[in-house]
């Protein structure tokens, strides 16, 4: 049994902004008395949100590696027609990644996960007739082979530079810090 939760941002001022309607310190509650209870947490997670940089999303990174998150699907920040999204986009408020940059964050990302995390999703996708894009996002098999030749390409893997809780993802007391 798993219950996912949709974070998206470990920051405050990101979910603000994209409404979320719940707090950073909310989802750590909720996935400390999750698994607590013996269930499984996924998260999801949107890479490319408005305002955040790079370093913002690998502190999320960090942020998520000392809890007790056993499942990770990964989302990059896409535009649908008919929302205030399309509208920002339209006046150049705010920018989409490129696949190129996509992918080195992500790369980047996983090296910081617990290598014991299961990865269900690398990226998110969309209903051609709905999405403006990036239009990018519905090739995954590129986005696959991208990943995997990006890591490669570093010598590197899922967990190469995890700096987490005890490598125990899913294991374990369910005791992790409160804060982010």
């Amino acid at each position: 049994v798993w219950i996912e939760y949709g974070l998206q941002s470990a920051h405050e001022r990101t979910l603000n902004f994209i409404n979320r309607g719940h707090t950073c310190h909310d989802f750590v509650k909720a996935a400390n008395m999750t698994s607590e209870r013996g269930i499984k947490v996924g998260v999801h997670l949107i890479l490319g949100l408005p305002g955040e940089t790079r370093d913002d999303m690998l502190k999320t990174a960090d942020k998520i590696s000392r809890l007790p998150v056993s499942g990770i699907k990964f989302h990059v920040l896409h535009v649908l027609k008919d929302t205030k999204l399309a509208e920002y986009y339209r006046n150049g408020e705010i920018r989409l990644l490129t696949m190129d940059e996509y992918i080195s964050i992500l790369c980047d990302f996983l090296e910081r996960v617990d290598p014991g995390c299961v990865v269900f999703r690398l990226v998110s996708d969309a209903k051609e007739d709905c999405l403006i894009g990036p239009k990018w996002i519905n090739d995954k098999s590129a986005v696959l082979s991208s990943v995997m030749k990006e890591l490669n390409n570093r010598g590197s893997y899922q967990g190469n530079v995890f700096k987490g809780r005890e490598k125990r993802c899913g294991k374990g007391t369910g005791q992790v810090r409160q804060e982010l």
